[in-house]
């Protein structure tokens, strides 16, 4: 009996895999409809895609089963499955088409391609009279609009989002409408954003499908712990069942004995219900964790547009698309070292604005304009004595979009961006000038350069400010290693001259190493 079952049980697999447009509809692994979205197919139990594309159905497959290889994943997908919408006695449940009942109550989700490139979830109903199941503990069933390759990058980060997250994020509101419990009403939370306090109104669906209860960055909670808010909506909905018992137990009763036994099934499965949030996904996934969900009205998101639809995108971001600069960790510190000072400045080492590495402006690069252009911070580019004219033409493009990018963030006119000669000794004696004043430095420049170390020891000798050395990796994947005929260097000025912060940063990473001040 158990190998029969485990056969029986591939077969439902492979029957799902192997789905396909041509696939003849069965009133069940493929519903036939009239609506120009296309055909219904079963990809799970009760969850459909609706699509004329084949490479559609594939690709919400390859989400289902990302997410069917995380403990969270799977606690979804066997929500969406067992929760389904109910009624009260002697009336029908909401339906999703118009259908046999049969037909009709298989449907819990829908799958659908967004057109818009951000991802969405809405109640998906034949008959819009019963759009107040969604949140009377009822129930309605759910279609989601997905954008498989399209992202965004996390505000106040350099991290992209996961999309397999954000599909799982997207399939807790479905599993919200399912049951009823979606809340409209909103939450006022206070969170930082660009290191400024702001009050935002979320709804309370938005903040438990995010798991902002699990990442809040004071006073988190267990991650196996329901939060109070979803027990509340749990016991909303448990409470028709004894509506059923007490029906059932009537004489004269006339309730649907299959509704009846349909309706405890979907009720009993809350039992076994486990915590889940994207905030789960993303810890198991190895993903990106956001502790706030920004609307969009009150952040500009940077979108990416993905080359794949990309189920495994949150451990291949380590070595792709994150690749230029360093992460959101990094820019903390640089910030707030330069917030630190009265003085600040920032200079950029040629090799860093013009490497290829570096593509064009990253995302640190965004960060620390944008700090700049609010600040008033003053931003001088070294440039050596022999540097050739197609590489002069090559570096002028370069500060030329950085002064583009700097005016875009500024609310009046900004300082322009200086440079400063070097040779082999460091920075001329002509250009220091500029920066004698200057409290704090910080020195961008790639790992292996040859300049940062004499470009430093010029700053130093010349007026002794406190200095941070930032340094990008030229490669992808190896760490920017010092000699250690350069080590050594670098120890000898940090113990002659003290307070200097040492970055080093892969490219495709957030490590960073910080000597400590010499005393």
């Amino acid at each position: 009996m158990k190998i029969k079952f485990i056969f029986l049980a591939l077969a439902c697999f492979n029957a799902h895999a192997s789905i396909s447009i041509h696939t003849p509809p069965d009133g069940r692994r493929v519903i036939a409809t009239s609506s120009e979205e296309g055909h219904l197919y079963q990809v799970d139990r009760h969850i459909y895609v609706q699509t004329t594309d084949n490479s559609f159905i594939q690709t919400v497959q390859a989400h289902l089963n990302a997410l069917n290889s995380t403990p969270s994943g799977r606690e979804i997908i066997r929500q969406i499955n067992d929760y389904a919408p109910i009624a009260r006695p002697g009336e029908q449940p909401a339906y999703a088409i118009d259908a046999p009942r049969e037909v009709a109550k298989q449907i819990h989700l829908v799958f659908r391609l967004s057109l818009s490139g951000w991802s969405r979830t809405r109640p998906l109903l034949f008959d819009p009279g019963f759009l107040a199941n969604a949140s009377n503990g009822l129930g309605v069933p759910a279609v989601i609009y997905l954008a498989p390759r399209s992202s965004y990058y996390i505000p106040d980060s350099f991290d992209i989002a996961d999309t397999v997250v954000d599909t799982g994020h997207q399939m807790l509101h479905g599993r919200d409408y399912l049951t009823g419990s979606f809340i409209e009403a909103a939450t006022t939370l206070i969170r930082s954003l660009e290191g400024q306090e702001r009050r935002v109104e979320l709804s309370g669906s938005e903040i438990s499908a995010a798991g902002l209860a699990y990442s809040d960055p004071l006073n988190p909670i267990e991650k196996h712990i329901i939060t109070q808010e979803r027990l509340s909506r749990v016991n909303q909905r448990m409470a028709y069942r004894q509506q059923w018992v007490e029906a059932s137990r009537l004489s004269h009763s006339s309730i649907d004995s299959q509704q009846f036994v349909d309706t405890m099934e979907s009720l009993n499965a809350m039992n076994r219900e486990l915590a889940v949030s994207e905030f789960h996904l993303a810890i198991e996934r190895g993903a990106p964790v956001r502790d706030m969900v920004w609307p969009k009205e009150m952040f500009d998101y940077q979108m990416v547009a993905l080359d794949a639809d990309v189920p495994t995108l949150g451990i291949e971001l380590k070595s792709t698309v994150s690749s230029q600069g360093n992460n959101y960790k990094m820019f903390k510190r640089v910030k707030r070292f330069m917030t630190s000072g009265a003085k600040p400045a920032l200079v950029l080492n040629h090799d860093y604005l013009t490497h290829a590495d570096l593509k064009s402006i990253s995302m640190l690069d965004a960060e620390v304009f944008r700090m700049a252009a609010k600040y008033q911070y003053p931003i001088y580019v070294t440039v050596p004595e022999n540097l050739s004219p197609l590489e002069s033409d090559n570096l002028q493009v370069a500060i030329s979009a950085r002064q583009n990018l700097l005016e875009a963030y500024a609310s009046f006119e900004v300082q322009p961006i200086n440079t400063l000669t070097f040779s082999s000794e460091g920075i001329i004696a002509q250009d220091l000038v500029q920066l004698s004043n200057r409290s704090h430095v910080v020195l961008f420049g790639m790992g292996q350069s040859e300049h940062l170390f004499p470009i430093a020891q010029s700053l130093k000798a010349s007026f002794n400010p406190k200095l941070m050395i930032s340094r990008a990796s030229n490669e992808l994947t190896l760490n920017p290693k010092l000699s250690f005929e350069r080590a050594q260097e670098w120890q000898s000025l940090m113990k002659r001259y003290g307070q200097t912060e040492f970055m080093s940063s892969q490219l495709s990473s957030a490590s960073s190493i910080c000597l400590p001040e010499a005393m």
